[in-house]
């Protein structure tokens, strides 16, 4: 991960081209999820028991943070020690596209090829979205 995530951050949002405020708002949110996530997830190097599970309780808090009343707990983190797809470094573009209903779909897509372990993009389906306070 980079030194300074907000920095990956805003390479990852030079990527996005949009006039959609809402659209790069949402870009941004999702991003920022990403980042504390994977800043978990160098918190917590090991897979011993003690740390999958601080681990996991740290993920629930921050899903809850972004996510709560958006999209319920159907996409709650439940895993932890595998190859982080949120570190902002292996991300490559970040792509919002938007339906006449108000939902919105991102799409992350990463720089290294897929694997069998690893996906090569993610995708969330964010049902509704109102900027926060």
């Amino acid at each position: 991960m980079s030194s300074n995530p907000q920095h990956s951050i805003e390479r990852l949002l030079s990527t996005f081209i949009s006039k959609d405020e809402t659209a790069i708002a949402i870009a941004r949110l999702v991003l920022h999820y990403c980042r504390d996530i994977s800043l978990v997830n160098r918190k917590y190097p090991s897979t011993d028991e003690d740390s999958f599970w601080s681990a996991l309780s740290e993920k629930e808090t921050i899903y809850r943070r972004y996510w709560l009343g958006t999209v319920g707990d159907r996409w709650k983190p439940a895993t932890h020690g595998e190859t982080d797809d949120y570190d902002l470094e292996r991300l490559r573009a970040i792509t919002v596209m938007s339906d006449l209903n108000d939902r919105y779909l991102v799409r992350i897509s990463f720089k290294d090829p897929p694997t069998e372990f690893n996906n090569h993009d993610v995708v969330y389906l964010i049902p509704h979205y109102s900027p926060r306070a």
